[in-house]
């Protein structure tokens, strides 16, 4: 029998294209660990691309302009129905930078994993919680209550 804790965090998950499948191995471990869903834009939601992008046959650079509309509204609706976003950013990327505002602007949680861009004015201002490392967002997961109990052998 596994106990969680009583507090979930539901969260987007803001990363780039290009690191999609690092990303992925990350969400699926933290999921496991924490009490905390982490909707990847990717793989969790209703985009019909990445099968496409992923074996080579498309790129996001080819998609119509509908793809491109339909792309936004499911990231923006999905930043809406939840809790806030997390962020991890290895290098600038568009699509994140615009994720984070949308949710900032509408009140929503920022956390935002950036070893490099950790001080940038905007990361400064946007955060809600900003950390070096993964490691250090960790930490606060299992200080904040977040971590999932251990089975407990009868």
């Amino acid at each position: 029998m596994v106990i969680i804790m009583k507090k979930k965090l539901d969260l987007y998950l803001a990363h780039n294209l290009d690191r999609r499948h690092e990303i992925r191995i990350i969400e699926l471990e933290l999921e496991r660990k924490y009490n905390l869903n982490l909707c990847n834009p990717f793989y969790d939601t209703k985009r019909t691309d990445i099968k496409k992008i992923d074996s080579g046959t498309q790129t996001r650079w080819t998609l119509d302009p509908e793809a491109c509309k339909a792309i936004v509204k499911n990231d923006l609706d999905n930043i809406d129905n939840r809790d806030g976003l997390f962020a991890i950013i290895h290098e600038p990327s568009l699509g994140t930078a615009f994720e984070i505002a949308h949710a900032w602007e509408t009140g929503k949680m920022v956390i935002i994993i950036s070893e490099n861009y950790i001080d940038h004015p905007w990361v400064r201002v946007y955060a809600t919680h900003r950390f070096r490392t993964l490691d250090e967002f960790m930490d606060w997961m299992d200080k904040n209550g977040y971590k999932r109990k251990k089975e407990i052998s009868k």
